[in-house]
């Protein structure tokens, strides 16, 4: 049963560069032995990988520019740089928003406004980028004007106003 699904994970491609892993009758290079007793499986299937990757790598960000335009510099942001920001300021909402209803000063509320707004832009965006920018181009433009618009109109309230946190609790006071 097990040399079976070795067998089957190792023809599927599904490799493992640590040898350990494998109890001692079941190694790939063993497997390979005609002593074995599996003179179908050749040498090249069984081939442990060459890189030196683990299964953690994939979750790891870029470590630099892959396609033409980044390598020539035309590019505003590497991917990992964008992904690693995008988290910082979810996780910041996390503590501004009960600093701003705390202590409501004009501080916080542009802590508050900036956040939620770089946070709300940049998930719309991708939503607009991954399935609504190939039926309609200029979406992407149109939704960057918007935001513009509302940050100014919120950095407006926030400055001759009584500011996004003190609007907030007064929002949750209403009964």
């Amino acid at each position: 049963m097990a040399m079976s699904l070795l067998r089957g994970c190792i023809r599927a491609g599904l490799t493992c560069n640590n040898r350990a892993l494998y109890p001692k009758t079941l190694q790939p290079h063993l497997l390979a032995a005609k002593q074995i007793g599996f003179p179908s499986l050749s040498q090249k299937t069984l081939m442990l990988t060459s890189t030196n990757s683990a299964w953690w790598d994939y979750f790891r960000p870029r470590l630099g520019p892959f396609t033409p335009a980044e390598k020539k510099g035309n590019h505003m942001m590497l991917a990992s740089t964008h992904w690693k920001l995008e988290r910082i300021v979810a996780i910041s909402l996390l503590g501004i928003l009960p600093a701003a209803i705390i202590s409501p000063n004009s501080v916080t509320d542009f802590l508050l406004v900036t956040s939620f707004l770089l946070h709300s832009h940049w998930g719309i965006d991708q939503i607009l980028q991954d399935y609504v920018a190939k039926y309609i181009p200029w979406i992407q433009k149109v939704w960057l004007c918007l935001t513009i618009l509302a940050m100014a109109g919120l950095l407006h309230f926030n400055y001759n106003d009584i500011g996004a946190s003190r609007a907030l609790l007064l929002l949750w006071s209403i009964h």
